[in-house]
């Protein structure tokens, strides 16, 4: 879990946990600008700096900074109801190997 959010590490699991979902790693807000900062990373996010393959989101611009940037992010519109979907597939051609 790559999040803006500034609320702590614990509370972000907490929230997961209720859904049944296990969060292996959390990065926060917090986290996130000190590291990015240190690497010299000028960006709102860059999940490549934390060893994170895709990066899901809902927000236009960081999509464009990814591409800026280059890392793979899939933007998900607000009240798209098949997102599930979506992340399968993208995930599943993360998966696929390269054909050359």
């Amino acid at each position: 879990m790559y999040t803006t959010s500034t609320r702590s590490v614990g509370s972000i699991r907490r929230t997961f946990r209720y859904y049944r979902i296990r969060l292996s790693r959390v990065v926060t807000e917090t986290t996130a600008r000190g590291v990015l900062k240190a690497a010299q990373v000028s960006a709102s996010k860059h999940p490549p700096t934390f060893g994170f393959d895709l990066h899901i989101d809902d927000a236009a611009g960081v999509g464009a900074e990814g591409a800026r940037l280059g890392f793979d992010v899939l933007v998900l519109a607000p009240g798209n109801g098949d997102w599930v979907a979506q992340v399968l597939a993208r995930v599943a051609e993360l998966e696929r190997p390269a054909v050359r």
